[in-house]
């Protein structure tokens, strides 16, 4: 149980570092960060003056898995119609978040099954 919660306090770092930085208003010194937590995914933690943005890319092998994942995520884009004041939530499936790109221009070279998803966090 400590090494699960260690990984994830390990893993999760930058994300907090970032947010942390944003609720100071300082979140533009916080450098952007490539974070590679399972074998064939990746997260990148990205700031500037008023927004954090995390992307996460999405791989699964199984085709039925990807089906499903499709599915949910697209709810994602129909579920801020319903809701008052939703997160920024992006689902980049045919194009990589420029963003990212910008920042690490080699992001992009890597398809992943079910692209990316962003969330992005305001001042």
């Amino acid at each position: 149980m400590k090494f699960s919660c260690f990984k994830r306090d390990f893993i999760g770092a930058p994300i907090r570092r970032a947010l942390l930085a944003l609720q100071k208003g300082d979140a533009a010194s916080v450098k952007a960060c490539e974070i590679n937590y399972r074998s064939d995914e990746k997260f990148w933690v990205i700031s500037s003056k008023s927004e954090v943005t995390v992307s996460f890319s999405l791989q699964f092998d199984n085709p039925t898995d990807r089906a499903l994942a499709r599915v949910f995520l697209l709810e994602f884009v129909d579920s801020k119609r319903h809701c008052r004041n939703p997160p920024s939530i992006m689902y980049h499936d045919k194009k990589f978040p420029d963003q990212v790109v910008a920042k690490f221009p080699s992001a992009d070279k890597i398809k992943y099954s079910n692209g990316v998803i962003s969330f992005s966090k305001f001042v």
